[in-house]
């Protein structure tokens, strides 16, 4: 399958799960992030194509950042759905805020070793 990508991709690993709040509702867990968009995991049916407004909580942040996405597309897997979604409404210091954040958190999952290559 051809990588249709424009950025890098980072996976979320690491000391914090990454949650989506619909409202006062966990929607997904955040698999990996780039600065496009994401992709998360929930149990959710959600349509390609659907708008949502989302509330991301960060525990770094200290505070749910409001944004919007759009589902692109959406998988099967196991009792759950994985989908991938692309940023659509979300200012650009709340965009800087997370995907710092992210980034921050993605960089201690790597070793040393890593690192020097």
């Amino acid at each position: 399958m051809e990588d249709k990508r424009k950025s890098q991709r980072f996976g979320c690993i690491g000391e914090r799960t990454l949650v989506l709040m619909l409202k006062d509702r966990l929607l997904g867990i955040i698999k990996d992030f780039s600065r496009g968009g994401i992709s998360f995991s929930s149990m959710e049916k959600i349509t390609e194509n659907t708008r949502l407004n989302f509330e991301l909580e960060l525990s770094g942040l200290n505070r749910r950042v409001p944004l919007e996405f759009e589902i692109i597309w959406k998988r099967p897997y196991l009792d759950q759905f994985i989908y991938g979604a692309r940023f659509t409404n979300i200012s650009s210091e709340d965009k800087f805020d997370v995907l710092d954040s992210l980034y921050r958190d993605w960089r201690k999952t790597l070793s040393a070793d890593t690192l020097l290559r």
